[in-house]
């Protein structure tokens, strides 16, 4: 929707939004809206300047709407939507009156498009202002002449790095690059930029950051620019498990328009988003971030009538204490962090310092921000602070009499409307909460995926008798840190750790079978997961493995036995265990002391194919159980938590997804082969024979 205004001087100010607010972003249509009003003020003698600037709740311009382009059916679909916005954004530019750009929201993919074709940039001093290119990240490229303004304005390294990367900039950063003419005061913002326009319209205007002068004349050197090329595309091409081609299309986007010119430059880059928008994996990549964005609208309309959240206690100052404390200071609520003497308290102190020291160090944010964070969160030995409390995260995961007992403890003394939230792995809520009678109604639980401040996801557990206002709290404080819940069924597991344990114990199987740790591991890299199997069972620990092993063998049966090499090492009292991997990265020989001699002697890989197969057809058939007994509401919450919480390849979609594109039919017939074979573990769902036997998917599309 385009809102258009001319005042008595002639300055036009263009507001772009959202025509039904319902919708995720814009329509494609815009482009033939915006080019009919271009046609407007070019043919209107009467205006002198255009001010492009955003509705106050949407910030500066919103970006298309993602699920159009999953309706591309054809690579001359996307070319076609790429070449009508490219050549309203050159008439922007080349329009007899000055377009000035006043900055006052989030400013990437559309936005940062028309913004780039603008004469003058302006941004409000606003937090939620930042600049950038996420295109990369749902493997696609800018579509309407990015690739070719931007290394123009700030240099060409620099653009690949906004390019290559998907990053973020905030303002200061954007004024220091020269993407941005000015920064001023969000209140000030609209008439600042009436003046800019009408400075601009009268061919004044001041002199803007722009990238050095050494800098623009070496990368005007056409042997400079070809080695800064042939160096950035070595270093894609180096990385071994690169998926999406658009980073490799990016860089030859702008290589070619910095080195042909820019109308080519254009050109290639029509063509290539043409490519990759109906590329198997960027609609993978597009329909995640669509899952993401619509479990953020549901839970956001969850809370939204609940009074938010001020101040928690967080019991516990380990680790996953720590980062807790970390993510409340970060969103600005006040934390008292809890432990049962100072010296666990300092370490939690430290753990929290450290990060915001290392924020500060990478630039990310100021000494003042990293101060005024620190002074959020406050420390007691005792219970003072309680009380008026909003919530209260405890951590104590590890050792369950431990927990009773200081739950017990707070329990006298918190305020009758604070919500509790505990902190579980696998053990099911209600056996947990069963303890604290008075807390009945306020106990609500999450399963964290660490460490939390990157993940950014936990599972939500909840009692059939929670209130909504319980719920509502911990969603309230969960949105406002930026982290995603996903409601799980209360029962053993859950659903990420089982479908992380039936990974892992299938790997411990296969190193039992005579398998290499690095092959198994090297395997799973190549497959898409950021780390092998036996590189995260270092940092997770076996005896959290052990321990949650028990609980779910107890309770699911022989899905869940316990594989004998691990049981070998639990039974090994004197093993002094440093690891698969010791300090250097190398795989510990130690290792293969644990393997009979005789599977050492007569080893029989399997082939990597085969590892890959067993591995991902055990995660899997997991997850459908789990869809099975309702432990998840749906596929789509499986396969977000799969990929944002245990490193699911995203472009293959999660598991359910990639369980779609194999096939049901072809899934139900090898692991009924690997049943055979390997016994009751690999045996499928009464879900997944009836869903092949009608030969129906996971998702209609």
């Amino acid at each position: 929707m385009l809102s258009f205004n001319v005042d008595k001087r002639g300055i036009g100010i263009l507001k772009i939004g959202k025509e039904d607010k319902s919708k995720k972003g814009l329509s494609p249509n815009l482009f033939v809206e915006l080019g009919n009003l271009i046609g407007e003020i070019e043919g209107g003698d009467y205006i002198k300047a255009v001010i492009i600037t955003g509705e106050k709740d949407e910030g500066f311009i919103p970006d298309i709407d993602l699920e159009e382009f999953l309706k591309f059916s054809s690579e001359d679909d996307g070319r076609l939507f790429s070449l009508r916005a490219q050549d309203v954004l050159n008439r922007i530019e080349r329009c007899r009156v000055p377009f000035i750009a006043a900055i006052n929201g989030l400013c990437t993919g559309v936005g940062f498009e028309v913004a780039l074709a603008c004469s003058y940039r302006m941004a409000s001093d606003n937090p939620r202002v930042a600049f950038g290119f996420p295109a990369v990240n749902l493997g696609l490229i800018p579509f309407a002449g990015g690739t070719q303004r931007l290394p123009r304005l700030i240099g060409i390294s620099r653009a690949l790095d906004v390019f290559l990367t998907g990053r973020v900039i905030d303002t200061a950063e954007a004024l220091r690059l020269g993407l941005v003419d000015e920064v001023v005061p969000e209140e000030i913002l609209l008439s600042i930029a009436l003046e800019r326009a009408l400075m601009v319209s009268g061919g004044r205007r001041s002199k803007s950051k722009r990238f050095g002068f050494t800098r623009r004349l070496l990368e005007k050197n056409s042997l400079v620019r070809k080695i800064l090329f042939s160096r950035a595309k070595r270093n894609l091409v180096d990385k071994k498990h690169l998926r999406s081609l658009a980073p490799l299309m990016i860089l030859e986007s702008v290589e070619v328009g910095m080195s042909a010119s820019f109308s080519r430059g254009l050109h290639v880059e029509s063509v290539y988003f043409g490519e990759l928008v109906v590329s198997d994996i960027s609609r993978q990549l597009l329909r995640f971030f669509l899952s993401v964005d619509d479990i953020r609208r549901e839970f956001a309309e969850q809370s939204g009538h609940i009074k938010p959240v001020k101040k928690i206690v967080v019991v516990g100052s380990n680790p996953l204490g720590s980062q807790f404390a970390i993510v409340a200071a970060e969103a600005g609520i006040c934390v008292r962090l809890y432990d049962t003497d100072y010296k666990k308290i300092g370490e939690g102190l430290r753990n929290c310092y450290r990060y915001f020291k290392g924020k500060l160090e990478s630039g990310a944010i100021t000494e003042f921000d990293m101060r005024r964070r620190l002074n959020l969160i406050s420390y007691t030995c005792d219970h003072t602070g309680f009380r008026n409390a909003d919530l209260v995260v405890e951590t104590f995961f590890k050792d369950l009499g431990q927990r009773e007992e200081i739950l017990k403890g707070i329990e006298r003394v918190a305020g009758k409307d604070t919500v509790l939230i505990l902190v579980t792995f696998s053990t099911p809520l209600s056996i947990i909460s069963s303890v604290l009678p008075s807390w009945q109604g306020r106990v609500v639980g999450v399963r964290p995926f660490l460490p939390i401040s990157n993940t950014g996801i936990v599972e939500l557990i909840h009692q059939e008798n929670s209130p909504n206002s319980a719920i509502g709290t911990v969603v309230d404080f969960l949105r406002r840190t930026g982290i995603l819940p996903v409601f799980v069924r209360d029962k053993e597991g859950f659903f990420a750790t089982r479908v992380l344990l039936a990974y892992l114990f299938e790997a411990f199987e296969l190193l039992g079978e005579g398998a290499m740790v690095e092959q198994v591991d090297e395997a799973m890299i190549e497959f898409g997961f950021p780390k092998g199997p036996f590189a995260l069972i270092d940092e997770i620990g076996l005896e959290f493995l052990n321990k949650v092993g028990k609980g779910l063998y107890e309770s699911l049966g022989e899905r869940f036995k316990m594989p004998l090499f691990l049981e070998k090492m639990a039974m090994e009292k004197n093993l002094e265990w440093e690891g698969f991997y010791n300090g250097e990265g190398k795989v510990n020989k130690s290792v293969y002391n644990l393997i009979e001699e005789k599977i050492v002697n007569d080893r029989l890989l399997e082939s990597d194919f085969k590892v890959k197969e067993r591995l991902c057809l055990r995660m899997l058939s997991e997850a459908i159980s789990c869809l099975e007994e309702g432990i998840i509401r749906n596929p789509r919450d499986g396969d977000v938590v799969a990929v944002l919480g245990l490193g699911f390849p995203v472009f293959l979609g999660g598991p359910f997804r990639y369980a779609d594109s194999l096939g049901l039919g072809i899934i139900l017939e090898k692991l009924e082969a690997l049943s055979h074979r390997f016994g009751s573990r690999f045996a499928p769902s009464g879900l997944l024979k009836e869903l092949a036997l009608e030969r129906k998917r996971f998702y209609d599309a």
